[in-house]
């Protein structure tokens, strides 16, 4: 082998090593975001809807939610991932889709039939609460936050 061609193979597996290096960041990354756990849920593979809301405006509607995701209920409590959430002050708002119509059935009063949830386990008097009742701060990484199911 001349050394020209051991040049070459030393450089051509310089990819390579940079690939293999840049697979632990690539796990943690896919550790890091924001999880919530929801406890107290009564439907067992139900699914659990959760939005996370950036700003007080249109908080808690789904439609005005920075994200969205769903998880499924298991042993009475579900858990939500946001992988790429926001850093900055954020509310999460969950609900029990326990019979799989992809909304918050209430009664003719607009009082909830299923289970609901809001960050800081915040609670609204006549509806929801609002924005900064249940607003917590996300500097970024990893965070878990745990919930209270409300019936």
């Amino acid at each position: 082998m001349s050394r020209s061609d051991a040049e070459t193979t030393r450089f051509d597996s310089l990819p390579l090593l940079a690939a293999m290096f840049a697979l632990p960041s690539q796990s943690a990354a896919a550790d890091a975001g924001l999880s919530v756990t929801v406890t107290g849920l009564k439907h067992d593979g139900a699914e659990l809807r959760c939005a996370l809301f950036s700003k007080p405006d249109g908080y808690p509607t789904e439609a005005a939610a920075t994200s969205k995701t769903i998880g499924v209920i298991a042993g009475g409590k579900g858990v939500c991932r946001f992988e790429s959430a926001p850093v900055g002050t954020l509310a999460v708002a969950a609900y029990e889709d326990a019979n799989g119509n992809q909304k918050l059935d209430t009664n003719v009063l607009g009082i909830p039939k299923e289970a609901y949830a809001f960050s800081r386990d915040a609670r609204g008097r006549f509806g929801p609460p609002k924005f900064d009742a249940a607003a917590f701060a996300y500097a970024g990484g990893a965070m878990e936050v745990t919930l209270k199911a409300e019936y």
